[in-house]
């Protein structure tokens, strides 16, 4: 497990993955998990091109793509709801993070207490302008304490899902 806290203080942050996705290699996962420090927490999840201004959040222009805690969809700093219901990201619970870079497909589900939930379908989220382009996988964090973790060992998903389910 890698694992991330911001210790700044109420300022966005972002930083991209060092692995590179090639434009139409298939499909990727990457699984996350939550941990927020207080109850107005803010982090978005995407991809970026090694354009990423890191000060900013993702979306906040043309060259990174990102979905928020609350489940707004950022890209050239504009934003669409993609929530149901006003459901968000819960803390704690394991992300399992989507990228068809076929068809330029992202798609987010949630694995919480509450079991296994889509909260972004990737037939539903395909973004413009990206599946010619080289991305990798980024985050954007607001609050301090904060926490982001990429599991990198498939085990804990299962344990973690298995005591969920």
């Amino acid at each position: 497990m890698i694992e991330m806290t911001l210790s700044g203080d109420r300022e966005w942050n972002s930083v991209y993955s060092e692995n590179a996705i090639e434009p139409n290699t298939g499909v990727y996962k990457w699984f996350m998990r939550t941990k927020f420090s207080e109850r107005r927490s803010h982090f978005i999840l995407g991809l970026a091109t090694e354009e990423l201004n890191y000060e900013e959040y993702l979306g906040q222009d043309s060259n990174s793509w990102g979905i928020s805690h609350s489940l707004e969809f950022f890209h050239n700093g504009k934003k669409q709801s993609l929530s149901v219901n006003g459901s968000k990201v819960s803390s704690g619970s394991i992300l399992v993070v989507t990228y068809d870079s076929d068809r330029g497909a992202f798609g987010l589900m949630e694995i919480s207490s509450e079991g296994v939930n889509t909260l972004v379908d990737i037939e539903k989220c395909l973004l413009e302008d990206i599946s010619s382009k080289r991305v990798f996988p980024a985050f954007s964090m607001f609050s301090h304490g904060d926490v982001l973790s990429i599991l990198t060992d498939l085990n804990e998903v299962s344990a973690y899902r298995a005591k969920v389910l």
